[in-house]
């Protein structure tokens, strides 16, 4: 009876772990992908007000 509880725990841990890997990998996508326009921006600016 313990073991297949145990078995149940260990594939939600393992669904739960890919679903945590593919967000994390699309919101560093995102982060990326936002981050660097964002970063060329803010620098433009402080060229801007350093001139």
């Amino acid at each position: 009876m313990s073991n297949n509880k145990q078995q149940i725990s260990n594939n939600n841990d393992e669904e739960i772990n890919s679903l945590t890997d593919s967000f994390l990998i699309e919101l560093t996508r995102g982060i990326c992908f936002a981050g660097i326009p964002h970063a060329k921006e803010r620098e433009r600016q402080q060229n801007l007000l350093q001139s």
